[in-house]
């Protein structure tokens, strides 16, 4: 192998990895060398065909020591320049092995709320004019944190022309006013936003048509996309090519992005490749570019009845509990996700990232690859790590002197969470079966 070895493989920031035993993509990898970029694969050294070959769905035989002695991981990244710059891990040598270990590092879950519908269950929010509707959030988690024991949202809904969806909006509105402010005023701790019932149809583009979800345009159907920035009410409805004839939505249509309802408030001019549209409050989610059509929904034959206001509190780990007053008193609440406070330590996996591979030769652990090593940017995501730990003995020139070095190495393979759920199962299940038939067997190491 022209590559060099390295001892510590790190899943580099932005790039989420695919274990090699069960992708169809990785399963095409002949070499070390031609591991596609997203990869982990796993190969085992054939003695019978003095080679590296790839671990994958119908290894032959079972993948036990000592038929597979020894073993090394390879991490596909992005090409810039021949031959290949594949990371390649020092060899594990299935007697040598010390040390197998697996951790997950689960970021901690926020928790959502629910009042007056859930998407299942409850009436709505209830319409009476010139009406206080309260809600109060009481911390259960921190109960003695000056800064956050009780949290109230108040609105009074109008004199006339009040309805569900109005009432709704404005408890949203003001929630996420306050959840914008600096806690040090006491602020609110949660975003919230509208659910509703009824049926939404996916957006989408035809020559013709008179549901509400239909975007015209000369050429007939083509992709459409959808653009919102967190924040903003502006979005953005771009077709693949032809240009926009006309719509079929009016101004005060609703619109499901991404789950919850917004209401139009103006449309722009046709004629172009994009549409704009203006939302009647700021958008919540998180940012969406070029997004797919499925994000954003209409309601063709008749808007939803039925209106709830659902929060997600802001402080992952945090729990809390609903107190509805005033008009609100009684009303239907629920709790859909209750907070987790996570697993493992999100500094174990910025000490991961942090660290470097070590440089080709043995004797300079301290060099780095790639230099500067990867920054710290885990946020909100899953990591399992793997860690295997083993003697190696490097003989020097004289051996029957004494004139070897004794080094330990460690190796840690770092999976974000895109393809832990996807791939790992199958990678792991053929790595654990091989350390368990190890001289000193090991107890499996889950990647979950």
């Amino acid at each position: 192998m022209s590559t060099a070895q390295r001892s510590l493989m790190v899943a580099l920031n932005g790039v989420n990895y695919a274990a090699s035993v069960g992708s169809a993509s990785v399963e095409t990898a002949t070499t070390p060398v031609n591991v596609a970029s997203g990869a982990i694969a796993m190969f085992y050294f054939n003695e019978t065909n003095n080679d590296w070959e790839l671990v994958k769905s119908g290894t032959p035989g079972t993948f036990t020591y000592p038929a597979y002695k020894k073993i090394l991981f390879v991490q596909g990244v992005p090409q810039t320049s021949n031959p290949t710059t594949n990371p390649i891990s020092v060899q594990v040598e299935g007697q040598d092995v010390k040390v197998y270990t697996g951790k997950a590092y689960l970021a901690p879950n926020a928790m959502v709320f629910n009042i007056g519908y859930d998407g299942t269950s409850g009436s709505g929010i209830p319409v009476t004019a010139s009406a206080d509707y309260t809600t109060t959030l009481v911390n259960i988690t921190k109960q003695y944190d000056p800064y956050f024991i009780r949290k109230n949202s108040v609105i009074t809904s109008p004199a006339t022309g009040a309805t569900q969806y109005s009432i709704a909006s404005q408890m949203v509105q003001d929630m996420n006013t306050k959840n914008a402010a600096d806690l040090s005023t006491f602020g609110w701790i949660a975003t919230a936003d509208i659910i509703g019932n009824g049926t939404a149809t996916t957006v989408t583009s035809a020559s013709s048509g008179t549901n509400k979800s239909i975007i015209v345009n000369a050429t007939g159907a083509e992709a459409v996309t959808g653009s919102i920035a967190q924040g903003s009410t502006a979005l953005t409805f771009t077709l693949a090519g032809s240009t926009v004839s006309s719509v079929n939505f009016a101004v005060g249509d609703l619109i499901n992005i991404a789950g919850t309802t917004y209401a139009i408030a103006a449309i722009g001019a046709t004629g172009a490749i994009t549409l704009g549209i203006t939302l009647d409050r700021p958008y919540v989610g998180a940012t969406l570019s070029t997004a797919a059509a499925s994000n954003f929904k209409f309601y063709n034959s008749a808007n939803p009845t039925v209106y709830g206001v659902q929060g997600t509190v802001t402080y992952l780990g945090y729990k809390v509990e609903i107190a509805l007053q005033d008009t609100l008193q009684g009303v239907y609440k629920s709790y859909t996700t209750l907070p987790t406070v996570g697993s493992g330590s999100s500094s174990e996996v910025r000490d991961l990232e942090q660290k470097a591979y070590f440089s080709r030769s043995i004797y300079k652990p301290g060099a780095t690859f790639p230099d500067p090593p990867p920054t710290y940017t885990v946020s909100g995501e899953t990591y399992a790590i793997l860690t295997i730990t083993w003697n190696k003995i490097f003989e020097g020139a004289n051996p029957s002197n004494g004139d070897e070095n004794k080094f330990q190495k460690t190796l840690n393979i770092a999976v974000p969470v895109a393809n832990v759920s996807e791939y790992a199962s199958t990678f792991t299940t053929y790595l654990n079966t091989w350390t368990a038939s190890l001289p000193v067997p090991y107890p499996a190491a889950a990647l979950s």
